[in-house]
């Protein structure tokens, strides 16, 4: 990887990109997408940490998601598209019984773990 701006490969990866909150908490900077924004309740948001890379050179700063949670959001907006609900593809109840503790998750973990399970079970 080089620096999008100067072209150097002198870079800094895997940086911890911290948000302060309210009373000065500390958590990792997100990026988040509701997959159901229409709603007036359960959005149904998706969210990931970013972690950033620096040039030493001349401190661009370039930020980053995990290559898996574009790969299953593109998987779960192609569903989406097609007028599918994520809850019914034909795998979900296989993903469900695979583990019976699933059922139980926040809609965004349920929907992120399907994604990354639909990913992994369609080599």
């Amino acid at each position: 990887m080089k620096c999008t701006q100067c072209g150097s490969d002198n870079l800094l990866n895997d940086l911890r990109v911290v948000d302060r909150g309210e009373d000065n908490s500390k958590g990792d900077l997100q990026i988040e997408m509701e997959l159901n924004p229409q709603a007036m309740l359960f959005t149904k948001p998706v969210s990931t940490s970013l972690t950033a890379t620096m040039c030493c050179l001349c401190g661009n700063v370039m930020f980053s998601a995990p290559p898996s949670f574009a790969t299953n959001l593109k998987e779960i907006l192609a569903n989406k598209e097609a007028g599918k609900n994520p809850t019914k593809h034909p795998l979900y109840q296989t993903f469900l019984s695979a583990d019976s503790s699933r059922k139980y998750l926040e809609p965004n973990d349920i929907a992120s773990k399907f994604g990354a399970w639909l990913h992994k079970h369609k080599k």
